[in-house]
Protein backbone atom coordinates (compact mmCIF):
# COMPACT_ATOMS: atom_id res chain seq x y z
CA UNK A 1 0.00 0.00 0.00
CA UNK A 2 1.46 3.32 -1.09
CA UNK A 3 -0.61 5.59 1.12
CA UNK A 4 -2.47 5.63 4.38
CA UNK A 5 -6.15 6.39 4.68
CA UNK A 6 -7.03 10.07 5.23
CA UNK A 7 -6.78 10.97 8.90
CA UNK A 8 -6.74 14.02 11.12
CA UNK A 9 -3.39 15.73 11.53
CA UNK A 10 -3.67 15.45 15.32
CA UNK A 11 -3.82 11.65 15.05
CA UNK A 12 -0.46 11.39 13.29
CA UNK A 13 2.58 10.28 15.29
CA UNK A 14 4.82 13.14 16.46
CA UNK A 15 7.50 12.37 13.86
CA UNK A 16 4.97 12.60 11.03
CA UNK A 17 3.52 15.81 12.48
CA UNK A 18 7.00 17.33 12.42
CA UNK A 19 7.53 16.21 8.82
CA UNK A 20 4.15 17.69 7.88
CA UNK A 21 5.05 21.03 9.52
CA UNK A 22 8.31 21.12 7.56
CA UNK A 23 6.42 20.27 4.36
CA UNK A 24 3.81 22.96 5.06
CA UNK A 25 6.38 25.66 5.82
CA UNK A 26 8.23 24.89 2.60
CA UNK A 27 5.07 24.79 0.52
CA UNK A 28 3.32 27.86 1.89
CA UNK A 29 6.48 29.86 2.53
CA UNK A 30 7.68 29.22 -0.99
CA UNK A 31 11.23 28.58 0.20
CA UNK A 32 11.94 32.29 -0.26
CA UNK A 33 12.76 33.16 3.35
CA UNK A 34 9.23 34.47 3.87
CA UNK A 35 8.48 32.29 6.90
CA UNK A 36 8.58 34.36 10.07
CA UNK A 37 7.23 31.91 12.64
CA UNK A 38 9.24 29.05 14.17
CA UNK A 39 8.25 25.46 13.49
CA UNK A 40 6.54 25.18 16.89
CA UNK A 41 4.10 27.97 15.96
CA UNK A 42 3.38 26.23 12.65
CA UNK A 43 2.70 23.04 14.60
CA UNK A 44 0.27 24.85 16.90
CA UNK A 45 -1.47 26.38 13.87
CA UNK A 46 -1.77 22.97 12.22
CA UNK A 47 -3.19 21.49 15.44
CA UNK A 48 -5.71 24.35 15.66
CA UNK A 49 -6.92 23.74 12.11
CA UNK A 50 -6.42 19.96 12.41
CA UNK A 51 -6.69 19.28 8.68
CA UNK A 52 -7.52 15.92 7.18
CA UNK A 53 -4.34 14.65 5.54
CA UNK A 54 -3.22 11.62 3.61
CA UNK A 55 0.36 10.47 3.97
CA UNK A 56 2.32 8.95 1.10
CA UNK A 57 5.35 7.44 2.88
CA UNK A 58 7.06 6.11 -0.24
CA UNK A 59 7.19 9.60 -1.73
CA UNK A 60 7.55 11.45 1.56
CA UNK A 61 4.61 13.68 0.67
CA UNK A 62 1.29 14.71 2.18
CA UNK A 63 -2.04 15.47 0.60
CA UNK A 64 -4.24 17.91 2.48
CA UNK A 65 -7.75 16.60 1.96
CA UNK A 66 -9.61 19.15 4.08
CA UNK A 67 -8.59 22.32 5.87
CA UNK A 68 -6.10 23.59 3.30
CA UNK A 69 -7.85 26.95 2.90
CA UNK A 70 -7.86 27.50 6.65
CA UNK A 71 -4.14 26.67 6.85
CA UNK A 72 -3.37 29.02 3.97
CA UNK A 73 -5.35 31.84 5.57
CA UNK A 74 -3.66 31.34 8.92
CA UNK A 75 -0.23 31.17 7.30
CA UNK A 76 -0.84 34.26 5.18
CA UNK A 77 -2.11 36.33 8.11
CA UNK A 78 0.06 35.16 10.97
CA UNK A 79 2.95 32.94 9.91
CA UNK A 80 4.29 34.25 6.60
CA UNK A 81 5.56 37.71 5.75
CA UNK A 82 3.58 39.21 2.84
CA UNK A 83 5.97 39.08 -0.12
CA UNK A 84 5.93 42.78 -1.11
CA UNK A 85 6.73 43.75 2.47
CA UNK A 86 9.58 41.23 2.62
CA UNK A 87 11.10 42.85 -0.47
CA UNK A 88 10.78 46.31 1.08
CA UNK A 89 12.37 45.11 4.31
CA UNK A 90 15.26 43.68 2.31
CA UNK A 91 15.82 47.12 0.77
CA UNK A 92 15.35 48.88 4.15
CA UNK A 93 12.66 51.07 2.63
CA UNK A 94 9.84 50.23 4.98
CA UNK A 95 11.32 52.16 7.91
CA UNK A 96 11.77 55.32 5.84
CA UNK A 97 8.24 55.35 4.43
CA UNK A 98 4.74 55.84 5.70
CA UNK A 99 3.36 52.33 6.43
CA UNK A 100 -0.12 53.44 5.41
CA UNK A 101 1.16 53.73 1.85
CA UNK A 102 1.53 49.95 1.66
CA UNK A 103 -2.11 49.15 2.36
CA UNK A 104 -1.32 46.36 4.79
CA UNK A 105 -4.05 44.74 6.85
CA UNK A 106 -3.79 44.47 10.62
CA UNK A 107 -3.11 40.75 10.19
CA UNK A 108 -0.18 41.42 7.87
CA UNK A 109 1.36 43.86 10.32
CA UNK A 110 0.85 41.26 13.05
CA UNK A 111 2.65 38.70 10.87
CA UNK A 112 5.61 41.06 10.63
CA UNK A 113 5.72 41.40 14.39
CA UNK A 114 5.82 37.65 15.17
Amino acid sequence: MHSTAPCLFSSLPAALQNRFVHFLRQELGGGQNTVVAPADEWLQAALAVDPTVQVHPARGTFWIRRGRKALENMARHFLVVPRPVAELLDRHQLLRANPADYGLTDEEWLALAL
